[in-house]
């Protein structure tokens, strides 16, 4: 197991040249996770494009993966449903930030989508996250 090797996960373990995707244009959610899923369907590590953007989505409908100060999470909500046998993070850059139902109500920069099948790395000395109970979309 991956948490049980390394006290830390370099990120050139998680990630490769082809998962960073540089330039994306503002969009929409729906747009931006297309662009995202691209890289894993070049790869061959999802099969149906259109059904991985749809569960991106559902989990999007839940509540905002936008976690603040420009960075965005999507991810799927089970990770026992991601198509990998080791943990993968697409990583998508959008210059001009796009509207993402922050925390913070600013634009995303920064999309990591992470995929981690069924092993979830979680390193021993790795800080705890607990979401802001005020988390989601501003009236």
């Amino acid at each position: 197991m991956l948490s049980q090797e390394l006290d830390t996960v370099p990120l050139s373990r998680l990630t490769e040249i082809d998962l960073i995707v540089t330039d994306i244009q503002p969009g929409s959610k729906e747009d931006i996770l297309r662009i995202l899923t691209q890289p894993l369907f070049e790869r061959g590590v999802v099969d149906d494009p259109e059904l991985f953007v749809s569960g991106l989505m559902a989990r999007e409908s839940m509540m905002s993966t936008g976690v603040g100060g420009g960075i965005a999470l999507p991810h799927l909500r089970n990770p026992q449903n991601q198509p990998v046998d080791r943990p993968l993070i697409v990583i998508g850059i959008c210059p001009k930030g796009t509207e993402w139902d922050s925390i913070d109500r600013f634009p995303a920069n920064l999309f990591l989508l992470p995929l981690t099948g069924n092993e979830v790395v979680q390193p021993e000395n790795s800080c705890s996250y607990t979401p802001c109970p005020c988390r989601g979309r501003y009236h």
